[in-house]
C-alpha cells in the first residue's frame, strides 16, 4: 500500500505545468513551428513580423517572452535565422494536439 502511494506521489512530481503563454504569444510560437515545418528552416524576425502583421521589429518582444518562458533558444554564429524551439515548446504542440 506504501508503495503504490509513493508510485502515485513519483508520477505526480513527473508532471510539468508549460508556462502560460498570452494569444500573440500562442500564434508566434505556432507561426515558427510551422514555418519549420513548410521551410525547414526557422523564420526570420522580419518574417514573424509580417506573418503576424506587425510593425518590422514588433516580434522581438514576442520571440524574447517566449525564450524567457523556456519555448524558444537562440543559437549564436547562425545569422538572423538562429531561433530554435526548445523541448518545451514541442510538449506545449504535443498537449495541445491531445486536448483537441
Amino acid at each position: 500500500m506504501l508503495n503504490n502511494r509513493i508510485d502515485k506521489m513519483t508520477d505526480f512530481e513527473s508532471l510539468k505545468l508549460l508556462p502560460k503563454l498570452s494569444e500573440r504569444q500562442k500564434e508566434c510560437l505556432s507561426f515558427i513551428a510551422s514555418y519549420v515545418q513548410k521551410n525547414r528552416d526557422y523564420p526570420t524576425q522580419k518574417e514573424i513580423s509580417c506573418a503576424l502583421r506587425l510593425k518590422s521589429n514588433s516580434a522581438w518582444g514576442y520571440t524574447e517572452a517566449l525564450k524567457k518562458k523556456g519555448y524558444l533558444t537562440v543559437t549564436k554564429n547562425i545569422g538572423v535565422r538562429n531561433l530554435r524551439l526548445t523541448k518545451i515548446a514541442l510538449e506545449f504542440f504535443n498537449e495541445n494536439k491531445t486536448q483537441k
